[in-house]
């Protein structure tokens, strides 16, 4: 149904912006894109995402929303294939960890069933929402220290070091000079 489409779109353009925001965050690195086409881009890898989302079920879904964005890191960040493998799949696992929250707190502390929160509220837009606040907050976290952004040890200054090719050898007294004595 078109509810169901336009859902999709929506958690797919979400899904994007975070995947984007994550990988700035912890690549420190600015989207090398004009405004335009970041907008352009993420509209576009929104709709492939609905479109896998709507067509694939289970393993299949999983694996083509990695290699989504494998290619979207790779593509948008100018990074290479090894880093947009290992941003996605710390993406991935990192975003269990504020779905498993949201479960513990509907479960748990706001008493509401299994069934409810698996078939009517997981997937939904609200959940999505309520697991991207969670997940953008706890990276910032991750990557800044907690006392105040600044690192538990400071760097030590890199000195510079200059390359020493070989040593200049003191000549010793010309031969050409005068051997007479100074009056």
């Amino acid at each position: 149904n078109m509810w169901q489409i336009i859902n999709t779109y929506i958690i797919g353009l979400t899904t994007t912006s975070v995947m984007l925001v994550f990988g700035r965050i912890l690549l420190n690195k600015k989207i090398s894109f004009s405004v335009e086409k970041t907008i352009l881009t993420v509209m576009l890898i929104a709709l492939i995402y609905s479109g896998s989302y709507l067509l694939f079920e289970n393993v299949s879904k999983t694996l083509t929303m990695f290699l989504i964005d494998i290619i979207t890191y790779k593509y948008v960040f100018k990074i290479s294939i090894k880093k947009s493998i290992f941003l996605t799949f710390l993406y991935m696992i990192l975003l269990l960890i504020p779905e498993l929250i949201e479960l513990y707190i509907l479960i748990n502390i706001l008493g509401l069933s299994r069934e409810f929160c698996y078939e009517t509220y997981a997937g939904s837009l609200i959940s999505n929402l309520f697991v991207w606040i969670l997940f953008i907050s706890m990276t910032y976290l991750l990557k800044k220290p907690l006392n105040g952004g600044s690192p538990a040890i400071e760097k030590l200054p890199i000195n510079a070091t200059v390359k020493l090719t070989g040593i200049k050898l003191i000549n010793p007294p010309s031969l050409r000079m005068s051997r007479v004595p100074a009056s």
